[in-house]
């Protein structure tokens, strides 16, 4: 009796699907099954016009799974991507279950504010929407609100006056680790609404030294009233610490980063510092 032929392995996923903030273009992450006698990844694309899933590009084995479509337009359309494997036979597999990613729409209302809407994200699970915002063309974006995983609305009512910069991210639970990078976050396309909205003199301004710091962060907030809730997060975006600050010197320990770059947000704004070793912190002083 005649042996069945090995059918390719057939459970290859995508991990997720984001629109890079580096290159503004859709990047799908998938992570390598090893064993299993994979030669390459395909990846495909929904033709929507013929309703069919067009192969868009390849990744050999060696190669990390990461992959950059540069004919995708975010701020155009959402785009659906599956995946599939070739074996070392060249046998292809069945095509995975689709990813669809987050397209952001911004509109101004007539008080100045700011309403944005999307679609949902498609492809796992996810419990909220977090909304980011940039104010000018320098800085980093800072999350101003966060909606349930069921709303796909906001309205920014008191924007900064100026250029202001949206975008939209939803966190997975577990990181996505294709090799030599790793991801946590999907993010949707950057919009961008010109606001004549609150005036910078209406927020607190805030001074972070010394930097590069070694153990020890101060921070000189200016007049507010309250606390204000503060995040230092890693350039990948994953938040390491937070808390909350008052009007005047705080200090915050940050003995327990490693060395290197981090962002720390607060209130409407977003400044990057350096972890550094006692040694470079020496050197620098």
């Amino acid at each position: 009796m005649a042996n069945a032929p090995v059918q390719p392995y057939g459970e290859q996923q995508i991990c997720l699907v984001s629109c890079d903030t580096i290159s503004g273009k859709n990047l799908v992450v998938s992570e390598k099954t090893p064993g299993v006698g994979i030669d390459s990844l395909h990846i495909y694309k929904m033709n929507y016009t013929s309703n069919q899933s067009e192969l868009t590009g390849r990744l050999a084995y060696e190669e990390e799974w990461t992959y950059t479509d540069q004919e995708a337009i975010p701020a155009r359309q959402s785009y659906e991507y599956k995946v599939s494997i070739v074996d070392t036979c060249g046998k292809e597999s069945s095509l995975s279950a689709p990813h669809r990613t987050i397209m952001l729409q911004a509109s101004s209302g007539t008080n100045h504010e700011v309403n944005l809407y999307w679609n949902p994200y498609e492809g796992f699970d996810y419990s909220a929407f977090e909304v980011l915002r940039k104010t000018g063309d320098h800085g980093c974006f800072i999350l101003i609100g966060s909606v349930p995983g069921n709303t796909y609305a906001f309205t920014d009512l008191s924007p900064p006056s100026g250029i202001n910069y949206y975008q939209i991210r939803i966190a997975r639970d577990q990181t996505c680790d294709p090799e030599k990078s790793k991801y946590s976050y999907v993010f949707s396309n950057t919009v961008r609404s010109v606001s004549n909205g609150i005036r910078p003199g209406q927020v607190p301004e805030f001074n972070l030294y010394p930097n590069p710091a070694l153990n020890l962060l101060n921070l000189d907030v200016g007049c507010q009233s309250g606390r204000s809730l503060f995040t230092i997060t890693d350039q990948s975006g994953r938040t390491l610490i937070s808390g909350s600050i008052l009007q005047g010197t705080n200090t915050i320990d940050i003995s327990r980063l490693k060395d290197g770059m981090y962002f720390f947000r607060f209130a409407t704004g977003c400044k990057i510092f350096v972890k550094a070793s006692a040694t470079e912190y020496d050197r620098k002083k």
